[in-house]
Order: C-alpha cells, then sequence, then structure tokens
C-alpha cells in the first residue's frame, strides 16, 4: 500500500472518529475534544505498530476490534450513553462507505 492510500485511509479514520463523536454528543467541551483526539491518535499509532508487525491482510480483518470498538469505548466514557455511543459509531461507518461506491 502506497502513502497516498495510507493518507486517504487514515483522513477517513479521523473524519469517522469526529462524525462518530458529533452523532454521539460529547464534543460540547475542550477537556472531551482532547481526550478524543489522544484516543484517535492512540488508535493511529496503534494500526501502524500492527501495520509493521503483522501485515495489512491481518489488520483488514482486525479493524472493527481495533478501530470500532476503541472509539465506542472512548465515546462511552465521554458521553456515559452506552447504546448511542455504538449506534454513533455504526452509523458513521456508514456515512463513510459512501466513497467507496462512487469509486
Amino acid at each position: 500500500m502506497n502513502g497516498i492510500a495510507m493518507l486517504n485511509l487514515s483522513a477517513v479514520g479521523i473524519f469517522g472518529a469526529v462524525l462518530s463523536a458529533a452523532f454521539s454528543g460529547t464534543l460540547w467541551t475542550r477537556r472531551k475534544r482532547l481526550i478524543l483526539a489522544g484516543g484517535l491518535a492512540a488508535i493511529l499509532i496503534l494500526q501502524g505498530v500492527l501495520r509493521l508487525f503483522v501485515g495489512l491482510p491481518v489488520i483488514v480483518r482486525l479493524y472493527p476490534v481495533i478501530t470500532h470498538l476503541p472509539l465506542a469505548v472512548i465515546l462511552c466514557v465521554l458521553s456515559k450513553k452506552y447504546l448511542w455511543s455504538f449506534i454513533s459509531v455504526l452509523t458513521a461507518y456508514l456515512c463513510s462507505q459512501n466513497r467507496r461506491l462512487l469509486a
């Protein structure tokens, strides 16, 4: 995978995380935005480390576990809306899939 594709995937991941947070209503304070940014950075670092050690095919299979689940947990902690946090992550995922339909 080349650098452009990696940037694209990272940008889509960041877009999805911010959209999930907006859907769940967690971006109201500066502290919560900083916690979300730190959590998102940790998720992206985890993906990069796993890319180096296990390869892209494994990451594709583990994507929901290493991306969506940690994001939903972060949103649950920030918003205290447990079900709505998971629903917002899944909704943002569906919104991010439009680019694949158009490509």
